[in-house]
């Protein structure tokens, strides 16, 4: 995770600097990305890189948190009592819309067909914890096909209508509903 100067940077410089990351990995994946390009797209020193993240990995593991993050806060179900399928394929297709508004999808790509295993190579975890923290076996089972579900969307364009249909069918079962 970023250095504490990191998160000291005034809000535009750290923006500028998150959107070069952001740029880079949409472009590249982890093993093809470059410091250089990054700086130089930042318009920072080489040497300020180092002083806010520890090496790529780190500044990777920054960015995916970021990216998450930006997805997911529209998409708080945690309030609703028991979410229906409706709610579930709205959130969906919500995440599923607005990865193509902000243009991550390439980026995204790259992290679930490429970048994943070599973090995982390199000794790094991405934390899943939303979906391994639930005590709820229903709910744990609906988010895990929900993330696979997304994944298999964002590789699969074409068959994006077809894999959320696939998923309400399966949720309207799993939730009991006719």
């Amino acid at each position: 995770m970023p250095s504490q100067k990191f998160e000291q940077l005034k809000a535009e410089k750290r923006d500028r600097i998150t959107k070069a990351l952001m740029n880079e990995f949409a472009s590249h994946s982890l093993a093809s990305a470059q410091v250089a390009r990054i700086v130089r797209d930042a318009h920072i020193a080489r040497g300020s890189f180092y002083v806010y993240f520890a090496d790529l990995d780190d500044a990777y593991l920054y960015a995916y948190g970021q990216a998450m993050r930006q997805l997911h806060q529209p998409l708080d179900l945690t309030g609703k009592q028991k979410p229906t399928t409706k709610d579930y394929l709205a959130a969906v297709q919500h995440l599923l819309q607005a990865v193509d508004e902000q243009q991550l999808r390439q980026w995204l790509v790259f992290h679930i067909r490429i970048n994943v295993g070599l973090l995982h190579a390199h000794g790094h975890e991405i934390d899943h914890t939303v979906v391994a923290s639930q005590k709820d076996d229903r709910i744990w089972a609906i988010q895990t096909l929900v993330h696979q579900s997304i994944n298999e969307a964002l590789v699969n364009p074409s068959q994006q209508d077809a894999i959320v249909q696939r998923l309400g069918n399966l949720l309207r079962i799993i939730q009991g509903e006719s």
